[in-house]
C-alpha cells in the first residue's frame, strides 16, 4: 500500500506572530462572538491535506435547493486510486443546516475519467434544483501531469449521480504545461450556465487570457468559447476572473471583472473589467480600468448584483512591501465608484466574498480572512487567520464594523453562498482551518460550515 505524500503545507510554520496573535485575541473574541452570534458554531464537512481547499475567490462552493432546504459543499480531497494519491473533486450535503454531512455519489468523487489532478470546484444550482459544477485538471490521456483543462458535470437527483465528466476545452496533446487552463467560476442564470477561467493557447504561450463559454440550455450543450481579449495591452495576462449577469432572463447583461498584469518585471496587478449586454453572446467592449487611480496591488476579485441590477464587487489591494486590505467599489452602468475600504485594520487582509442579498434589502454582505502573517504576500498562500463578515445597504458609502466569526486563528479561505431573491434560510459560510497540530496526518485540514444569522 503506497502511503500518500502530504504536501509542502503540512511541515508548517508555527510562528510566534501566530502564537501572540492567537493570544492577545483569545477572551476579546470569545466575548464578543458569543454575545453576537450565540446560536452559531463550525462544523466539519470534511478533511483535506490542502490548506487552500476551498480556494478560491471567486469559485462559490457551497449552494442551497430552496425547495428541500438541502445544502451542498464542493471541495477537493486526496484519493487513491490504482495506487496513486491525487486531488479529486466531491461534493457533500447536509440535512440538518450543516450540523452534519455525507458525500454526495456514494461517497465517490465527481470526477470519473481515472487516476489524474482534478482542482478547484465551483458549484451552482439551477432554478430547476439541477446541480452543476466545473473544475480543472488533466487526464490520464495527457502526456504531462500538469496539462489542466476544465471539465464539467451536473445532477439532476440532488447529488446521488452525476453525468460522466466533459471536457469544455480540448487541448489534449499540447506540449508541456504551455496551454494550462485553470481557475473556473461557474454562474447560472436562468437558463443560462457561464463559465469564464483563466488560460493560454498556442499563440501566447506565456500569457493567460479570459476565457469563456456560454450554454443556453442549462448545460446540455455549449457555444464555442470566447476569448477576451478585446483592448488587451501587449504581454499581458489576466487571472482569476468573476463574472455576473444581471437584467433579463432571455438576455441578460454580463460583467466580467479580473485581475491583469502587464509584463514589465512587476508584480502589481490592475483589475480590469469588461461587458456583454447579449447574454454573453459577444465582449465588444475593450478591458478597462476599475479605478485609474489606483496603484497598489489588485487581486482575489469577487463579485455579485442587487435587485436593481447594479452591481457590486470586492477585491484585496496594497502596496508591496505593504498590508494589504479590503477594498470594494459598485458599477453605475459605465463606470465604478470610488472605492471604499471594507474595514480599516493593521492585519493582512485576504481572499475577499461579496454577496449582495436580495431577498434582505439588498443588504451588502463581506467576508475575508485577517492575520499578522504576511502569508507571502503579494503571492500569499495563508496558513492563519480569522474570518470576518462586515454589511451596509446597498447605497450607503460605509460598511458597519465588521465581526470576528472564526476563533481558531487558522481558517483561511472563505466561501460565502449566493443568496437568491426569495428568503431559503441563513447565511452559509465554508472555510479552511489549518490547526498548528492536527490530529490526523492523513487528512489534517478540516473544511468547516457555519450558519449565521441572514439578519447580521
Amino acid at each position: 500500500m503506497r502511503i500518500p505524500v502530504l504536501p509542502k503545507h503540512f511541515a508548517r510554520r508555527t510562528s510566534l506572530t501566530r502564537i501572540l496573535a492567537g493570544a492577545v485575541h483569545a477572551l476579546v473574541v470569545v466575548l464578543a462572538f458569543a454575545a453576537a452570534s450565540p446560536q452559531a458554531s463550525a462544523a466539519d464537512v470534511t478533511a483535506t491535506t490542502d490548506t487552500s481547499g476551498t480556494g478560491y475567490t471567486d469559485s462559490r462552493k457551497i449552494v442551497r435547493n430552496p425547495t428541500t432546504g438541502r445544502l451542498f459543499a464542493a471541495y477537493r480531497a486526496l484519493r487513491t486510486i490504482n495506487g496513486d494519491a491525487n486531488f479529486h473533486v466531491f461534493v457533500s450535503y447536509s440535512d440538518d443546516n450543516g450540523a452534519s454531512w455525507s458525500v454526495c455519489n456514494g461517497g465517490n468523487p465527481i470526477d470519473n475519467i481515472g487516476d489524474s489532478k482534478h482542482r478547484t470546484p465551483s458549484l451552482a444550482i439551477d432554478s430547476a434544483n439541477t446541480l452543476h459544477i466545473v473544475w480543472y485538471g488533466n487526464d490520464s490521456t495527457t502526456s504531462n501531469s500538469s496539462e489542466m483543462e476544465i471539465k464539467y458535470s451536473r445532477s439532476k437527483d440532488s447529488c446521488a449521480s452525476w453525468i460522466n465528466t466533459k471536457f469544455l476545452t480540448n487541448y489534449k496533446n499540447y506540449p508541456g504545461n504551455g496551454y494550462w487552463q485553470e481557475h473556473p467560476v461557474l454562474l447560472s442564470y436562468g437558463n443560462f450556465l457561464y463559465v469564464a477561467w483563466q488560460g493560454r493557447d498556442a499563440s501566447d504561450l506565456r500569457h493567460s487570457q479570459i476565457r469563456f463559454l456560454r450554454s443556453q440550455d442549462r448545460g446540455k450543450t455549449w457555444d464555442p468559447i470566447q476569448i477576451l481579449n478585446t483592448g488587451m495591452p501587449a504581454k499581458s495576462s489576466f487571472t482569476r476572473p468573476a463574472v455576473i449577469a444581471t437584467g433579463s432572463l432571455d438576455s441578460p447583461t454580463l460583467v466580467v471583472v479580473s485581475p491583469m498584469f502587464v509584463d514589465s518585471g512587476t508584480t502589481t496587478g490592475r483589475l480590469m473589467w469588461t461587458t456583454s449586454t447579449d447574454g454573453g453572446a459577444s465582449f465588444p467592449n475593450s478591458w478597462a480600468k476599475v479605478c485609474s487611480k489606483c496603484t497598489g496591488d489588485q487581486r482575489h476579485v469577487s463579485i455579485s448584483s442587487d435587485s436593481a441590477g447594479r452591481v457590486h464587487i470586492v477585491w484585496r489591494e496594497g502596496p508591496v512591501p505593504g498590508v494589504p486590505q479590503i477594498y470594494y467599489s459598485r458599477f453605475t452602468g459605465t463606470s465604478w465608484f470610488t472605492p471604499i475600504q471594507v474595514s480599516s485594520s493593521p492585519q493582512y487582509q485576504f481572499s475577499p466574498q461579496i454577496e449582495v442579498d436580495q431577498a434582505y434589502s439588498d443588504t451588502v454582505r463581506v467576508i475575508w480572512s485577517e492575520t499578522n502573517d504576511d502569508s507571502g504576500y503579494p503571492s500569499e498562500d495563508p496558513e492563519t487567520g480569522y474570518v470576518r463578515i462586515a454589511s451596509k445597504t446597498a447605497t450607503s458609502k460605509v460598511f458597519n464594523p465588521s465581526l470576528q466569526i472564526s476563533t481558531n486563528g487558522a481558517e483561511v479561505y472563505p466561501v460565502l453562498r449566493r443568496t437568491t431573491a426569495t428568503a431559503e434560510g441563513q447565511l452559509d459560510v465554508l472555510w479552511t482551518y489549518v490547526p498548528a497540530n492536527p490530529v490526523d496526518s492523513s487528512a489534517p485540514y478540516p473544511i468547516q460550515h457555519m450558519q449565521l444569522s441572514r439578519s447580521r
